[in-house]
């Protein structure tokens, strides 16, 4: 496992759904590698309150199902730009 914790910064509940929807990803998939319910990554993820420790599993995952670190850049920017067109 390569050192991405530069990376984790740019995992925010938004982005976490949005690139679990690209990839076809249920909440049931991302529960397993965390060991926690299905209703717990939801809830993690509608209030942006992943740990470190669960956005590195939550990556690792990602990244095995082919996410390049762009990818994971250019949809946190995805996600900003909107956050700020629906702020003005």
């Amino acid at each position: 496992m390569k050192n991405n914790s530069h990376l984790l910064k740019f995992m925010t509940g938004e982005v976490i759904s949005g690139i679990a929807r690209l990839y076809g990803l249920s909440h049931q998939d991302m529960a397993i590698p965390l060991r926690c319910s299905r209703i717990n990554v939801q809830y993690h993820m509608r209030n942006n309150s992943f740990a470190p420790y669960q956005k590195a599993l939550i990556l690792e995952l990602f990244q095995s199902r082919g996410l390049e670190e762009t990818e994971l850049l250019f949809y946190h920017q995805l996600v900003s730009l909107k956050k700020e067109k629906q702020a003005v």
